[in-house]
């Protein structure tokens, strides 16, 4: 177990004897290093502990996994990761049917459940000793009902957060303070951004502060953010691309580079400018990305290995094998929740190809074979069919099957999964949104498209839809290691159909315009 030099704050939460800890962090202030080294004081403590850690989606629980296997941790027993709908799910038993399109109804149901299950049968069905929740700020009222319910049968509980960040305000969320739930809850703080200089945290501040933002302190200086208007979106991605292509010409590594907008419209002309600007990039969530696909890929590889270990799931019969063939239905359905939430489940999904592919995956599990390439290829096929076919898509089949012989140097899919990351990622600026740019970081980082009506987007009224707007900012502000550009020009809006021409409301501000002016 590798020991990680931690900060005093840090410190303090990973040894804490409190038995419920609220964590408020500021952006870049090393939430999961402080998370994951709480799993590692828990585990020096005593090596029999359990402990259970949620995460807000497959990809933070990811992330989550590929720090502890950075500790040595990756394959210890006594750590389980999970998104909250799989932890209710498991607590519940499983037997939720998902039905077909994969509607939210039924992760509501399963989270409804598995609160039930620990009120009935209390720690017997927590299976944990200790529960550790990163980014508890993206928490949903259920999903906090059941973090409760948990954490009323385990020795201690961690939960870190930062309220500034949260952006699924339309998904009912918003920042529910532990100690409003639980009693004598201790509050402790990460105020150092290790991540953020001096200049990007006074620009944060500011846009923070109408939201009752606090300070944070750093350690670093840098250069002033820079905000230009353009005369229209063409010009404006044409000036962010060249601006990159200076960075890249200076042996910036186009990696370290992300253009970040409110939405895809907005950042994809200036993902077509850097294709004319020669400038690899890469436009995450597009629906044609192979990389993305892979990633999916392995989750399922992954459900597969870990939950299925029985043979007659797949060939079997009775009420005990129908259960835990609908837990296994569900559990490939989380696996695949990411994606389903972009898609429209009900063309994405037909209930032929859903039942076809969990019937063909049960039979990959139940072979038990010990080799990662025999499950990988065996799911291949499986997705594929899902997918529309084998010979549907020849790009996709072809770069699927160019991992099979990399499978041969790892024993399990989440190894696979790490190596895929990296290579997934490759050398190219990141254009994404910013809700898919959360919990990420570059060193220079384009905000596109701070134009009123588009963020804050027009369909925004109340003062609560108004400051989710302003946290979206927020967070794209504070990706940025070194530097941050924010663009704004005229740009059209589908939706309202019409032209949006003003500067954000949220770069008029006092504070804000005082930071740029320095």
């Amino acid at each position: 177990m590798k020991k990680t030099k931690l900060s005093k704050e840090a410190r303090r939460i990973a040894q804490s004897t409190s038995r419920y800890v609220e964590v408020q962090a500021c952006p870049g202030s090393g939430k999961t290093t402080a998370a994951t080294a709480r799993v590692a004081h828990l585990l020096r403590a005593n090596r029999a502990a359990e402990v259970l850690v949620l995460s807000h989606s497959n990809t933070t629980v990811d992330n989550f996994k590929a720090r502890l296997r950075d500790l040595g941790l990756g394959d210890h027993a006594g750590i389980t990761v999970l998104t909250c709908h799989a932890c209710a799910l498991r607590t519940a038993g499983g037997g939720i049917s998902v039905p077909t399109g994969l509607e939210r109804e039924a992760y509501d149901k399963m989270l409804r459940q598995g609160t039930k299950a620990v009120k009935k049968d209390g720690s017997d069905s927590v299976q944990a000793d200790h529960l550790i929740v990163d980014e508890y700020q993206d928490c949903s009222a259920l999903q906090l009902k059941f973090i409760v319910q948990l954490a009323r049968h385990v020795q201690s509980v961690v939960v870190l957060g930062d309220r500034q960040q949260v952006l699924y305000g339309f998904a009912g969320v918003a920042y529910t303070p532990l100690e409003s739930l639980i009693k004598d809850v201790t509050t402790l703080p990460l105020s150092t951004s290790f991540r953020l200089t001096r200049q990007t945290a006074d620009l944060a501040q500011a846009l923070s502060r109408p939201m009752g933002g606090g300070i944070i302190t750093t350690e670093t200086t840098g250069k002033m953010p820079r905000y230009r208007r353009s005369a229209d979106s063409t010009a404006m991605a044409k000036r962010v691309a060249a601006s990159i292509r200076k960075l890249v010409d200076t042996e910036v590594s186009p990696s370290s580079i992300a253009v970040l907008g409110r939405n895809r419209s907005t950042v994809r002309p200036v993902a077509l400018a850097l294709r004319s600007a020669e400038v690899p990039s890469t436009l995450l969530g597009a629906g044609d990305q192979l990389g993305e696909r892979l990633l999916e890929l392995i989750r399922v590889v992954e459900a597969v290995e870990q939950h299925l270990p029985d043979p007659s799931v797949a060939t079997g019969s009775g009420a005990g094998v129908r259960e835990r063939r609908a837990r296994y239905r569900d559990l490939l359905g989380l696996a695949l929740e990411d994606v389903i939430a972009e898609d429209d489940p009900t063309r994405a999904f037909s209930s032929t190809k859903w039942k076809a592919f969990v019937s063909e995956t049960a039979k990959v599990a139940a072979t038990q074979s010990r080799h990662l390439e025999t499950r990988y290829m065996g799911c291949v096929r499986a997705y594929l069919r899902l997918r529309g076919g084998v010979r549907a898509d020849k790009e996709l089949r072809n770069y699927l099957n160019a991992w099979q012989p990399m499978c041969r140097a790892f024993g399990s899919a989440a190894e696979l999964h790490a190596r895929a990351v990296q290579d997934v990622a490759g050398d190219a600026v990141t254009v994404t949104t910013i809700h898919q740019a959360k919990g990420m970081e570059w060193d220079y980082v384009f905000v596109v498209g701070v134009t009123d009506g588009v963020l804050p987007d027009s369909r925004s009224k109340s003062k609560a839809q108004l400051d989710e707007e302003r946290r979206i900012l927020y967070v794209a502000v504070t990706r940025a290691r070194q530097r941050v550009y924010l663009h704004q020009a005229p740009i059209w809006g589908r939706h309202a159909r019409q032209t949006f021409t003003k500067e954000s409301r949220f770069m008029t501000g006092k504070n804000v315009r005082a930071v740029l002016q320095k």
